[in-house]
């Protein structure tokens, strides 16, 4: 919502001016004297929390002091450099009022409410009933804008807490996977298996085992044979030669018949011979059958041996995974746990916290409603209330939905969470809830249009009619004439809207400052360049404040040490031979266009720009532009506010923005960390900072790569990827 600086005051005192004075004693001008004050009062604290709107709320004490005195320092013409005009005229018109904790301002509106409602029941004139009824009208929508931000930071935290919530059911569904995968291994089959070879390779030994001693038998028996043979052989041979000897000595007559016995002994010896090497022969024949079945028996040995070891491994696993069920089923009772840590007060912020700020913000736009309908002729005042209703019940139907695809996914996997059958039932309820809201919220916004429709052709009545055009569209679904982009629900709780003014700078100035800030290199200037209108913009918005501190320190201390800025550097040839030696050439050519958009936040290449060329198409209101002739442009909204362009921030879902983190994060760690080294000189030259620079951006790339892998892939594509929903696959 953008909270104007002068609307209500100029609404409390025209009121008074064209009340009429004649006919009054001095009674009735002391009434309206008071009146007049009180009414002037009230206009007052509401417009001071309008200027207040502009900035962060709550704040602590030393902020809010801090704040005050810079406005008043900025009144008295003594504006800081590096502050804009719109921010001095914002701060200079808070007078040095104090800013306001968001309590402390609900508590005053509250009491501006309740001074405006005193007397309100038929004492005054009507005009100045009117005009109370108006500031309390103006009163309730600002309570119910500060109602929405408290709404808005819880929101943020429930968000954020889903996000965890859900991170923690892919943690149990992950471990009850693995848990199943465990339970599932049975070694028995391939037991059996080892145990069916082992018993037929013990066959086999024993058979191998006694051929071997069948044959080592007979030849060990051929063997006592060969050396009976061979006694025989040696000792008749010795009789021979003995009875030789003794035929040459003997006498004539009997020498002869001597000499034929010895020849017979002789003879015999020879056959005794034969008869051995005939042994030897056989024996020489059952060697390599020998030989043959040792073989058999040292094969069917280590067979049995590696069975055995495969056993012994597979039983030694089988003990490891018992060992493993019981950790892993620990580790998913602690899973679990983490999960209910997470979503039991997850669900009471949502009931406790979150509702309740909803309730208050729609409270205060209905209370808003039914005072609008008190000041005088119903117009464009019950069109900004019915609005306001309408966007807090979309805001709000929007967290219910969120909450309850959550609530379903729960219920999905009650078992796995350890839950009983209650959540399927919240689910539901919350699905009707959120349609109940959701329908209401189409139901205010359509009559605002209504009433708005009767109403004369002002522009601030264009302003508001397509706005609200704009929420039905994104509501519905369904196309609406002259609309071209979506309303910032966050923003578009009104107080009292008047008239867009253009300052005169028009798109164009914007992107000749825009770069002006490039080519000077002051990078933490442009995100006040950028409006935020929604939250998801607005944690865009959130990110490239973050990488434009990083970028803008690392620069300077570039410039400080080495004399050339950060986009100097990037641009020189070296950069990219540096960046090449991270792998095949090219490398640069790929990165380096990456790397300079989230260094310059995404602002267009002003060098490919011919600025005093390009055409603006505007929407009816002239607070929205965009051009179609110029690619480094296309889809890029101008958005008009306060008297001032802006780029319009990009809207990045959630769970995109969570993974650009993984990226972004160490990004600017590095950037961060390299500039402190750079201003602290550890580095000889801007070329060892830079080396040391890529070295930890290619670190960082590759740990936010690996985060970004799906559970349960491997880095090498291989592996079991698990689905949302539950399974595991």
């Amino acid at each position: 919502m953008q909270l104007t600086t002068s609307s209500l005051r100029l609404l409390a005192i025209g009121t008074l001016i064209a009340l009429p004075l004649t006919g009054c004693d001095n009674k009735a001008g002391e009434a309206r004297n008071n009146a007049e004050e009180q009414l002037q009062d009230a206009a007052d604290k509401i417009q001071a929390y309008a200027l207040q709107a502009a900035y962060p709320t709550p704040m602590t004490d030393e902020q809010s002091e801090s704040l005050t005195a810079l406005a008043g320092e900025v009144s008295a013409g003594n504006k800081p450099d590096d502050m804009s005009d719109e921010q001095a005229q914002r701060l200079s018109g808070l007078g040095g009022s104090k800013f306001q904790p968001i309590d402390d301002a609900k508590a005053e509106l509250t009491e501006i409410q309740n001074g405006l409602t005193a007397g309100s029941g038929g004492g005054g004139l009507n005009e100045q009933q009117a005009a109370k009824a108006a500031l309390r009208t103006e009163a309730s929508l600002g309570m119910a804008r500060l109602q929405l931000e408290e709404a808005t930071r819880s929101d943020s935290g429930v968000q954020s807490a889903i996000s965890l919530a859900d991170a923690h059911i892919d943690a149990v569904l992950e471990l009850q996977a693995i848990v199943a995968a465990n339970a599932a291994y049975d070694p028995s089959a391939s037991l059996r298996e080892i145990d069916g070879q082992a018993q037929d390779a013990r066959s086999r030994l024993a058979k191998h085992q006694s051929d071997v001693r069948e044959i080592q038998k007979r030849i060990s028996d051929l063997q006592t044979r060969i050396d009976a043979e061979v006694r025989e052989t040696n000792r008749l041979g010795e009789q021979a030669a003995t009875q030789r000897e003794a035929a040459l000595s003997a006498p004539l007559n009997t020498r002869i018949a001597k000499i034929e016995a010895a020849a017979a002994v002789a003879r015999q010896a020879d056959a005794h011979q034969v008869a051995a090497a005939n042994l030897e022969s056989q024996v020489d024949v059952l060697q390599p059958d020998l030989v043959r079945a040792q073989t058999f028996v040292l094969e069917a040995e280590g067979e049995i041996k590696d069975l055995d070891a495969a056993r012994a491994r597979i039983k030694t696993r089988e003990q490891q995974v018992a060992a493993e069920g019981a950790q892993l089923q620990s580790d998913l009772k602690k899973a679990t746990e983490a999960f209910d840590a997470v979503f039991t007060p997850l669900a009471a912020q949502f009931e406790n916290e979150l509702m309740p700020y909803y309730d208050a913000a729609r409270q205060a736009a209905e209370a808003a409603l039914r005072d609008s309908r008190g000041a005088g002729p119903r117009g464009s005042r019950a069109s900004k209330a019915q609005q306001a209703l309408g966007q807090i019940l979309w805001r709000q139907s929007m967290s219910i939905e969120s909450f309850a695809q959550l609530v379903h996914r729960v219920a999905a996997n009650g078992k796995a969470l350890g839950r009983g059958g209650q959540d399927a039932a919240a689910a539901d309820a919350l699905d009707a809830q959120a349609k109940e809201t959701r329908d209401g919220a189409e139901a205010a916004l359509k009559e605002a249009l209504d009433s708005i429709s009767n109403e004369p052709d002002s522009p601030g009545n264009q302003n508001l009619a397509t706005m609200i055009r704009q929420s039905l569209e994104y509501i519905t679904g369904e196309a609406v004439a002259e609309v071209r982009d979506l309303t910032d629900l966050a923003e578009s709780v009104p107080t009292v809207a008047e008239p867009t003014v253009d300052s005169g700078e028009g798109p164009l100035g914007l992107l000749q400052r825009a770069k002006a800030i490039l080519d000077a290199g002051q990078y933490d200037q442009i995100p006040t360049l950028v409006l935020a209108k929604t939250p998801e913009q607005q944690t865009a918005m959130d990110m490239l404040k973050r990488m434009a501190s990083a970028s803008s320190k690392l620069s300077q201390a570039c410039q400080q040490q080495f004399g050339i800025g950060l986009s100097e550097l990037i641009s020189d040839p070296r950069f990219s031979s540096e960046m090449d030696r991270l792998g095949d050439n090219g490398m640069a050519a790929m990165v380096l266009p990456f790397i300079k958009q989230l260094i310059t936040g995404g602002l267009p290449d002003f060098a490919a720009i011919d600025l005093e060329s390009i055409n603006f198409s505007y929407d009816n209101a002239r607070t929205t532009a965009w051009t179609d002739d110029i690619e480094e442009l296309d889809g890029q909204n101008f958005v008009l506010q306060d008297g001032q362009w802006y780029f319009e921030a990009p809207e990045i879902p959630q769970e995109a923005m969570a993974m650009m983190n993984l990226i972004i994060d160490p990004f600017v760690t590095t950037m961060e960390n390299i500039a402190t080294r750079t201003s602290n000189n550890d580095f000889v030259d801007r070329w060892v900072m830079v080396s040391a620079l890529i070295d930890e951006w290619s670190k960082a790339a590759q740990d936010a790569a690996m985060k970004m892998m799906p559970q349960g892939q491997d880095p090498g594509g291989v592996g079991r990827q698990r689905g949302r929903d539950g399974g595991g696959g």
